[in-house]
């Protein structure tokens, strides 16, 4: 009987983030310990594939570092309603299997390096932003091989 414990406790863990998700228009990535590398010059723009399951509220967080910035998201199926911050917080009336690409605008004068970012779901509705489950992203800015 012990096991249904351990187990419920694992499943509540693990549920809501969908990894290893490619979505159509998703910038290329690669899976590292430290979440999804997506690899992009200066000047571009990258977008990134997220997916959660039983989303009430959905942010996505830009970076402390002026280099990259926060442009745009959609998801599927829509939001109900956002708030307008920036970035803003996306809210769906009942819990929903969501799937999107959230894009980050890189600045032409951008050192290479890697930038993390992160986008975070909520199964509640009450804006607490507790017991979330957050994606992690990092998005690695290379030489811009023309120059």
């Amino acid at each position: 009987m012990r096991a249904l414990p351990v187990l419920l406790v694992c499943c509540v863990l693990l549920a809501g983030c969908v990894s290893g998700l490619t979505l159509p228009g998703e910038s290329p990535n690669t899976e590292t310990d430290n979440g999804t590398v997506y690899v992009v010059e200066s000047g571009e723009t990258v977008r990134v594939g997220v997916g959660f399951d039983g989303v009430r509220e959905l942010h996505p967080e830009s970076t402390d570092s002026e280099a990259i910035a926060f442009e745009s998201a959609s998801f599927s199926p829509g939001s109900s309603s956002v708030a307008q911050s920036l970035p803003p917080y996306y809210v769906w009336d009942a819990r929903t299997d969501v799937e999107g690409i959230v894009e980050y605008s890189v600045a032409e004068d951008a050192e290479s390096g890697d930038y993390p970012v992160t986008v975070t779901a909520w199964s509640d509705g009450d804006h607490s932003h507790e017991n979330g489950t957050t994606e992690r992203i990092v998005i690695r800015v290379v030489e811009n091989e023309s120059g």
